[in-house]
């Protein structure tokens, strides 16, 4: 006969267990983490993540996704937990623009900590290590190459610009005069295609070139959300019941292309954000942005095409 394990079976209440670890550490840890997703609001974006990262007698620090820290005191009376007003904290961000200075001084606190036999020694060694990694994957991208690729890459919608570029110009040629009087030129040729302006003066470019990029960067952005804006509402309108087999392909071809467009934009803004933050060359953010600017004409007349085109189809519908 098997033995009955009925009478070797223990259960503990949870009230029980709670009287056990009230006023525990544990205890105030796990009511600053409910508080902490009452208030989460407080701290960040829906889409963001909030954690506590530490506790002390009167306060706790709070991190969020986003890369904001935050300090907040609060008050534990009778059982009673508030949160008061939460004070930013700055925290150093490391990025490709000061990593080799992150690095060299990272260096030094490791090597202090290693002499003096510190606790924080291994710790420090090892956030030394995910630097340098950061570090050489930073240095690794070829922002003026992936800029070449970019735009020499043979996008579907590139080539039928080229190809068909006879009926697309006849859609939008009450726009292509202000497109191309608005054109952004390329203006750093003088750094990498010859020698006029010498390695030594690159640096009194920066701030210019820096300040080129962001222009670009905004009329990407303007560029792609109003194509977006047009086209993603029309899309979603679309009716096929009565098209036949020419004017169904039409409109395939139409979508086809205005897809690829919106996707090249969305790539392309990302390479001109991502120079932006973590290129430290001079002659490189020039080769960027010049490379960019001469693309962003045909950009913008096959966006306007888009434009026009979504609003004719939507009113032949």
């Amino acid at each position: 006969m098997a033995k009955n394990q009925s009478s070797a079976a223990r259960i503990v209440s949870v009230d029980a267990i709670k009287n056990l670890i009230e006023g525990s550490h544990e205890h105030l840890g796990a009511a600053l983490d409910e508080a902490l997703h009452k208030s989460k609001g407080v701290f960040a974006k829906d889409s963001d993540d909030v954690s506590r990262m530490a506790t002390f007698s009167d306060r706790m620090i709070v991190g969020t996704s986003a890369g904001d820290y935050f300090s907040v005191k609060f008050e534990h009376n009778n059982g009673e937990l508030k949160l008061l007003a939460p004070e930013k904290v700055d925290v150093p961000v490391v990025s490709s623009s000061n990593a080799v200075k992150s690095v060299k001084e990272f260096s030094l606190s490791a090597v202090d900590a290693l002499m003096s036999e510190s606790k924080d020694a291994v710790g420090k060694i090892l956030v030394l290590a995910d630097l340098q990694e950061q570090q050489q994957v930073s240095e690794a991208r070829d922002y003026p190459a992936e800029a070449l690729a970019a735009v020499t890459s043979g996008r579907p919608w590139r080539e039928a610009l080229s190809t068909q570029w006879k009926e697309i110009s006849r859609q939008v040629v009450d726009k292509l005069e202000s497109i191309r009087g608005a054109a952004l030129e390329a203006k750093y040729k003088p750094m990498y295609e010859t020698d006029e302006i010498p390695e030594e003066k690159f640096e009194t470019y920066r701030s210019m070139a820096e300040s080129d990029l962001g222009v670009l960067a905004e009329r990407l952005k303007t560029l792609h959300e109003t194509v977006e804006s047009v086209y993603l509402p029309f899309k979603d309108s679309i009716d096929k019941d009565g098209l036949d087999e020419s004017e169904e392909d039409v409109l395939s071809h139409f979508c086809f292309f205005s897809e690829d467009l919106i996707a090249d934009l969305a790539e392309i803004r990302s390479l001109v954000a991502d120079t932006i933050e973590n290129e430290q060359c001079v002659m490189c953010l020039g080769q960027v942005y010049d490379t960019i600017a001469e693309s962003l004409t045909d950009c913008e007349i096959a966006g306007s095409f888009v434009q026009r085109m979504a609003g004719a189809l939507d009113d032949a519908a």
